[in-house]
């Protein structure tokens, strides 16, 4: 490091007098939030690959009543993973709006959760909150044909989000 510190102030992009050494890149390097957008992207576009492949592989059977009970295998089993969907894809949500967020540049288009996001705390526990809620509720009820579309629907949706973040930090911020 130091030769090339010596190469940059011989170039001339580098003033004699500014000192940097290691220590300060290293803690500018720990303190970027950007830095784990590359990761976080790879992983949202893994998220996205993985439920796009399992929504467009299973559909919920459409045109029967939403009370009705549908036990077949199949069916359950879409429930049960579309749940876990969109517990990842709601947590790579939140992970995605705080490093956004910390870097700068952003406003959330939210109004029940911009208010939230200066207390980062607080988003984090009202996103896990509605999110455990939302998929307990879609968990206990996944023998319903309503259950079972509305969690493919919600998978659905957050696969969009998740699209959206990854384009938006490949665009601005990788």
């Amino acid at each position: 490091t130091d030769s090339l510190l010596q190469y940059l102030k011989d170039s001339g992009f580098l003033e004699e007098d500014e000192d940097y050494s290691p220590e300060d890149h290293e803690a500018f390097r720990r303190s970027d939030p950007t830095r784990w957008m590359y990761a976080l992207n790879v992983a949202g576009m893994l998220l996205v690959v993985v439920s796009a492949g399992k929504l467009l592989g299973n559909r919920p059977e459409s045109g029967i009543p939403w009370a009705q009970i549908v036990e077949s295998p199949d069916a359950i089993r879409l429930s049960r993973d579309a749940t876990m969907l969109i517990v990842l894809l709601s947590s790579f949500d939140l992970v995605a709006t705080l490093l956004t967020d910390s870097a700068g540049g952003f406003t959330e288009l939210n109004p029940m959760t911009g208010s939230l996001l200066k207390n980062p705390v607080m988003l984090a526990v009202f996103k896990l909150t509605a999110t455990c809620l939302g998929t307990g509720i879609l968990w206990h009820r996944r023998k319903y044909a309503g259950a079972q579309q509305a969690a493919w629907w919600m998978c659905f949706l957050l696969t969009l989000v998740t699209i959206r973040w990854v384009t938006i930090q490949s665009l601005f911020y990788v």
